[in-house]
Protein backbone atom coordinates (compact mmCIF):
# COMPACT_ATOMS: atom_id res chain seq x y z
CA UNK A 1 0.00 0.00 0.00
CA UNK A 2 2.93 2.33 0.73
CA UNK A 3 4.62 1.24 -2.44
CA UNK A 4 1.11 2.54 -4.58
CA UNK A 5 0.69 5.69 -2.44
CA UNK A 6 4.54 6.87 -2.95
CA UNK A 7 3.20 5.91 -6.51
CA UNK A 8 0.40 7.93 -6.77
CA UNK A 9 1.46 10.92 -5.14
CA UNK A 10 4.46 11.17 -8.46
CA UNK A 11 0.88 10.97 -10.50
CA UNK A 12 -0.94 13.48 -8.14
CA UNK A 13 1.94 15.89 -9.23
CA UNK A 14 0.79 15.69 -12.38
CA UNK A 15 -2.42 17.99 -11.76
CA UNK A 16 -0.23 20.56 -12.01
CA UNK A 17 -1.04 20.09 -16.18
CA UNK A 18 -4.72 20.72 -16.07
CA UNK A 19 -4.41 23.68 -13.63
CA UNK A 20 -1.97 25.23 -15.60
CA UNK A 21 -3.56 24.66 -18.98
CA UNK A 22 -6.64 25.96 -17.13
CA UNK A 23 -5.05 29.31 -16.20
CA UNK A 24 -2.05 29.81 -18.77
CA UNK A 25 -3.84 31.59 -21.94
CA UNK A 26 -2.75 30.00 -24.70
CA UNK A 27 -2.59 26.53 -26.60
CA UNK A 28 0.70 26.89 -28.08
CA UNK A 29 2.56 27.81 -24.72
CA UNK A 30 1.23 24.86 -22.59
CA UNK A 31 1.34 22.23 -26.07
CA UNK A 32 5.19 23.50 -26.27
CA UNK A 33 6.38 23.27 -22.72
CA UNK A 34 4.77 19.50 -22.58
CA UNK A 35 6.35 19.28 -26.07
CA UNK A 36 9.78 19.80 -24.77
CA UNK A 37 8.99 17.67 -21.18
CA UNK A 38 7.77 14.99 -23.41
CA UNK A 39 10.97 14.75 -25.75
CA UNK A 40 12.98 14.81 -22.65
CA UNK A 41 11.34 11.79 -21.25
CA UNK A 42 12.13 10.42 -24.40
CA UNK A 43 15.49 11.01 -24.11
CA UNK A 44 15.73 9.97 -21.06
CA UNK A 45 13.85 6.47 -21.83
CA UNK A 46 16.22 6.46 -24.82
CA UNK A 47 19.49 6.98 -22.58
CA UNK A 48 18.31 3.49 -20.09
CA UNK A 49 18.06 1.35 -22.73
CA UNK A 50 21.09 2.43 -24.86
CA UNK A 51 23.48 2.49 -21.73
CA UNK A 52 22.88 -0.29 -19.58
CA UNK A 53 24.80 1.59 -16.61
CA UNK A 54 22.63 4.70 -16.80
CA UNK A 55 19.43 2.61 -16.15
CA UNK A 56 20.94 0.38 -13.53
CA UNK A 57 21.88 4.18 -11.65
CA UNK A 58 18.68 5.31 -12.28
CA UNK A 59 16.50 2.28 -11.18
CA UNK A 60 18.66 1.77 -7.91
CA UNK A 61 16.73 5.64 -6.93
CA UNK A 62 13.64 4.84 -8.14
CA UNK A 63 13.33 1.16 -8.23
CA UNK A 64 10.61 1.10 -4.95
CA UNK A 65 8.12 2.91 -7.22
CA UNK A 66 8.19 1.61 -10.31
CA UNK A 67 5.87 -1.65 -11.46
CA UNK A 68 7.75 -4.89 -12.96
CA UNK A 69 7.50 -4.24 -16.56
CA UNK A 70 8.91 -0.89 -15.96
CA UNK A 71 11.86 -2.43 -14.46
CA UNK A 72 12.13 -4.80 -17.43
CA UNK A 73 12.88 -2.16 -19.73
CA UNK A 74 9.37 -1.20 -20.65
CA UNK A 75 8.39 3.32 -21.05
CA UNK A 76 7.38 4.46 -17.72
CA UNK A 77 4.01 5.37 -16.64
CA UNK A 78 5.57 9.22 -16.27
CA UNK A 79 6.42 9.24 -19.71
CA UNK A 80 2.85 7.58 -21.06
CA UNK A 81 1.54 10.86 -19.34
CA UNK A 82 3.66 13.48 -20.66
CA UNK A 83 2.75 11.85 -24.20
CA UNK A 84 -0.90 11.61 -23.10
CA UNK A 85 -1.80 14.75 -21.74
CA UNK A 86 0.05 16.32 -24.18
CA UNK A 87 -1.97 14.34 -27.18
CA UNK A 88 -5.26 15.79 -25.39
CA UNK A 89 -4.28 18.75 -25.10
CA UNK A 90 -3.22 19.09 -28.87
CA UNK A 91 -6.48 17.23 -29.79
CA UNK A 92 -9.60 18.53 -27.56
CA UNK A 93 -10.95 21.71 -27.20
CA UNK A 94 -9.59 23.07 -23.44
CA UNK A 95 -11.92 21.86 -21.27
CA UNK A 96 -12.11 18.29 -22.30
CA UNK A 97 -8.62 18.05 -22.84
CA UNK A 98 -8.82 19.33 -18.71
CA UNK A 99 -11.01 17.26 -18.02
CA UNK A 100 -9.40 14.30 -19.35
CA UNK A 101 -6.20 14.55 -17.89
CA UNK A 102 -8.31 15.43 -14.83
CA UNK A 103 -9.46 12.23 -15.11
CA UNK A 104 -6.58 10.26 -15.56
CA UNK A 105 -4.66 11.96 -11.94
CA UNK A 106 -7.74 11.51 -9.78
CA UNK A 107 -9.54 8.86 -11.14
CA UNK A 108 -6.81 6.75 -11.46
CA UNK A 109 -5.24 7.81 -7.91
CA UNK A 110 -8.54 7.03 -6.21
CA UNK A 111 -8.98 3.48 -8.01
CA UNK A 112 -5.53 2.57 -6.86
CA UNK A 113 -6.04 3.83 -3.16
CA UNK A 114 -9.54 2.84 -2.47
CA UNK A 115 -8.99 -0.66 -4.62
CA UNK A 116 -6.41 -1.46 -2.53
CA UNK A 117 -7.35 -0.73 0.58
CA UNK A 118 -10.98 -1.18 0.53
CA UNK A 119 -11.13 -3.74 -2.58
CA UNK A 120 -13.25 -6.91 -1.54
CA UNK A 121 -15.24 -7.55 -5.03
CA UNK A 122 -12.58 -8.54 -7.44
CA UNK A 123 -14.02 -7.99 -11.03
CA UNK A 124 -11.12 -8.08 -13.63
CA UNK A 125 -7.58 -8.90 -13.80
CA UNK A 126 -7.27 -7.90 -9.83
CA UNK A 127 -9.07 -5.21 -9.84
CA UNK A 128 -12.28 -4.29 -7.44
CA UNK A 129 -16.12 -3.34 -8.07
CA UNK A 130 -14.79 -0.64 -5.13
CA UNK A 131 -11.95 0.94 -7.02
CA UNK A 132 -13.36 1.07 -10.23
CA UNK A 133 -16.87 2.35 -8.67
CA UNK A 134 -14.70 5.08 -7.04
CA UNK A 135 -12.41 6.31 -9.97
CA UNK A 136 -15.60 6.53 -12.10
CA UNK A 137 -17.74 8.78 -8.81
CA UNK A 138 -14.49 11.36 -8.91
CA UNK A 139 -14.30 11.51 -12.73
CA UNK A 140 -18.01 12.34 -12.63
CA UNK A 141 -17.85 14.88 -9.68
CA UNK A 142 -14.53 16.75 -11.15
CA UNK A 143 -16.19 17.01 -14.56
CA UNK A 144 -19.68 18.79 -13.62
CA UNK A 145 -19.09 20.14 -10.29
CA UNK A 146 -15.19 21.63 -10.95
CA UNK A 147 -14.49 21.67 -14.68
CA UNK A 148 -18.35 22.56 -15.36
CA UNK A 149 -19.21 20.20 -18.62
CA UNK A 150 -22.44 18.93 -19.07
CA UNK A 151 -23.79 16.05 -17.02
CA UNK A 152 -23.99 13.93 -19.46
CA UNK A 153 -21.04 14.63 -21.03
CA UNK A 154 -19.02 14.39 -17.93
CA UNK A 155 -21.13 10.86 -17.38
CA UNK A 156 -19.90 9.26 -20.52
CA UNK A 157 -16.50 10.65 -20.45
CA UNK A 158 -16.26 9.12 -16.77
CA UNK A 159 -17.48 5.79 -17.81
CA UNK A 160 -14.80 5.52 -20.42
CA UNK A 161 -12.31 6.48 -18.28
CA UNK A 162 -13.22 4.15 -15.89
CA UNK A 163 -13.36 0.92 -18.34
CA UNK A 164 -10.16 2.11 -19.62
CA UNK A 165 -9.16 1.88 -16.54
CA UNK A 166 -9.93 -0.87 -15.37
CA UNK A 167 -9.60 -3.58 -17.94
CA UNK A 168 -5.89 -4.25 -19.46
CA UNK A 169 -5.62 -3.96 -23.26
CA UNK A 170 -2.16 -3.79 -23.71
CA UNK A 171 -1.37 0.13 -23.92
CA UNK A 172 -0.83 1.85 -20.71
CA UNK A 173 -3.65 3.77 -19.44
CA UNK A 174 -1.76 6.37 -18.81
CA UNK A 175 -1.97 7.16 -23.12
CA UNK A 176 -5.77 5.32 -23.07
CA UNK A 177 -7.55 6.77 -20.23
CA UNK A 178 -7.39 10.78 -21.17
CA UNK A 179 -7.75 9.90 -25.16
CA UNK A 180 -10.06 7.74 -25.12
CA UNK A 181 -12.48 9.39 -22.65
CA UNK A 182 -11.29 12.62 -24.05
CA UNK A 183 -12.53 11.23 -27.85
CA UNK A 184 -15.88 10.61 -26.25
CA UNK A 185 -16.74 14.02 -24.74
CA UNK A 186 -15.35 16.06 -27.47
CA UNK A 187 -17.14 13.37 -30.08
CA UNK A 188 -20.84 14.11 -27.57
CA UNK A 189 -20.17 17.96 -27.43
CA UNK A 190 -19.80 18.24 -31.07
CA UNK A 191 -22.79 15.75 -32.00
CA UNK A 192 -24.29 17.97 -29.24
CA UNK A 193 -23.83 21.13 -31.25
CA UNK A 194 -24.88 20.39 -34.23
Amino acid sequence: MLKEIQRKFTHFIGLVIPILYHYIDGKLLVVGILALITCSLLCFELLRYVFPDFGSLFLRFVSPILRSHEKQGKLLGSTYFMVGSLFSIILFPQEIAIASITFLVLGDLFAAIIGKKWGRIKIFCGKSFEGSLACFVICFFVSVFFIRIKPVVGLLGATVATIFELIPIGIDDNLTMPLTSGFVMWAIVSWMSL
